[in-house]
């Protein structure tokens, strides 16, 4: 695969799991309020946040490849929406905070992939 096709796909890839961590924290900084108590909010907003990311990730899958979308967009998205939930303050910042975990949850599962193949020490 040359550099320029990989660029590509891994660009693809970095966005969608950017725009589903955003959208499950945005989702479930919306759906529920801070004043709930973390034992309930955290598994909602992790279910709501894994619904979003799929909605959000259902358009890439097609370009990019299913697996390669899925797991990092799921993995942004169970952990935007808990962090989501969590967060006091406007929906915006929610949404920061998510696209940030999308960014890291993109980062991990490339390293992971990168040790579970050998290619890195």
């Amino acid at each position: 695969m040359t550099v320029a096709r990989r660029f590509f796909f891994l660009a693809g890839d970095f966005l969608s799991a950017v725009a589903s961590g955003a959208a499950a924290a945005f989702a479930a900084g919306v759906v529920l309020p801070e004043s709930w108590p973390p034992a309930i909010a955290m598994p909602l907003g992790m279910i709501l946040g894994m619904a979003a990311a799929f909605a959000v990730s259902t358009p890439f899958q097609a370009v990019f490849g299913c697996f390669e979308v899925m797991m990092p967009s799921m993995l942004a998205g169970m952990a935007a929406g808990m962090t989501g939930a969590m967060t006091a303050g406007s929906a915006g910042h929610a949404a920061a905070l998510g696209a940030a975990a999308g960014a890291a949850a993109f980062l991990f599962t490339c390293l992971m992939n990168a040790l579970l193949r050998g290619e890195a020490s």
